[in-house]
């Protein structure tokens, strides 16, 4: 039993730190994207919809293509996403205050709940209904973890990076919402 959790122990740490570099990845992306300036010759040039298709296309080929690639390209398709995502989740600098968005990152990683502040009454209670359906997802995601590790067809050293891939998903899914319900908006 003991060594059962040491290994169940081993996997959620090589998850979560994947998720980690996958998120730093996004925000230094994100950040850069807007800092320079190249977001606007995104959205300008009409590159933000061919971008999030692409993230779409990354996302399935990833996770239905996931038991049959080797582990060096499921780690690349996973970064590739990441910073693909943090590309467009530039535009949330332009949207939001940085303190505000800074600020709720780390409640979301903390899931942590704040007081209200002004939002349209329906797209209050949408984001709401929409962050308690990732936060259920993301509790699936997490016993999931624990069941993919026993699943024989699974290579076990790609596994944290699918689990990763879920959680990151999840993540990012709480954080817009949140940002979306508590944010501060620029002017």
């Amino acid at each position: 039993m003991n060594e059962e959790i040491t290994v169940q122990n081993k996997l959620f740490g090589k998850t979560f730190f994947w998720m980690f570099l996958g998120l730093l990845g996004s925000g230094i992306i994100a950040w850069y994207t807007y800092a320079s300036g190249l977001f606007i010759d995104i959205i300008v040039g009409d590159y933000f919809n061919i971008l999030l298709v692409l993230e779409l296309v990354v996302v399935f080929a990833f996770s239905l293509l996931f038991k049959k690639m080797p582990p060096i390209v499921v780690g690349i398709l996973y970064f590739v996403y990441s910073m693909i995502n943090g590309v467009t989740l530039s535009v949330i600098f332009v949207a939001f205050e940085l303190s505000s968005i800074i600020y709720l990152f780390g409640i979301s990683a903390l899931l942590i709940n704040l007081f209200i502040l002004k939002n349209d009454t329906f797209e209050l209670i949408l984001d709401w209904l929409i962050l308690a359906l990732f936060f259920g997802v993301t509790i699936y995601d997490i016993n999931k973890i624990k069941l993919l590790q026993e699943e024989p067809s699974i290579d076990n050293d790609k596994i944290h990076i699918y689990c990763a891939m879920q959680l990151y998903l999840d993540f990012i899914n709480i954080f817009l919402r949140i940002l979306s319900i508590f944010g501060k908006r620029r002017n």
